[in-house]
């Protein structure tokens, strides 16, 4: 082998053994690279299923709150409807007695009754007149939970 040809195969020897450390080490790098890969999907895989269940969790609580002031916001409702329907029944009967009042005073023949011997307006002499007169109550104007029905709930839940 001529010395021009001894040159030249060590410099292809050379560059093969650089070529297979470099091939070495670029096998290494993407072994530990797909290790790492495989490592962040299981990871992210994981978590993904505790932060699902976290958020189911919380979808859950969350709806059963409001599930529980759209409950408490429909009974007051209904309640406040019971309270106007009573309201418009009162107010029709007072209506409906007034006419008949009217109504029996133009046909009463006798326009100047006898008094009444008795002062007291109050039927039973045992009960107090304080205690037989209609007491306002706050509740008939409120509903039963305490806020007026046409005020929001979540208001209401904030005081």
């Amino acid at each position: 082998m001529t010395p021009e040809e001894a040159e030249a195969y060590s410099r292809f020897r050379l560059s093969a053994v650089t070529f297979r450390a470099w091939h070495a080490l670029a096998s290494e790098s993407a072994n530990a690279q797909r290790v790492f890969q495989a490592a962040l999907a299981r990871w992210v895989s994981a978590v993904s299923h505790w932060e699902r269940r976290l958020c189911q969790q919380c979808l859950v609580e969350w709806a059963g709150v409001v599930g529980a002031q759209r409950r408490k916001m429909h009974e007051c409702a209904g309640i406040a409807a019971r309270n106007s329907i009573k309201r418009h029944w009162f107010a029709l009967r007072v209506a409906y007695r007034q006419v008949r009042v009217r109504v029996r005073v133009r046909a009463d023949p006798n326009p100047n009754p006898t008094p009444n011997p008795n002062p007291n307006p109050n039927p039973n002499p045992t009960v107090s007149a304080a205690s037989t007169r209609r007491r306002s109550s706050r509740r008939s104007r409120t509903g039963a939970c305490g806020w007026p029905p046409w005020s929001s709930p979540a208001g209401a839940a904030s005081t």
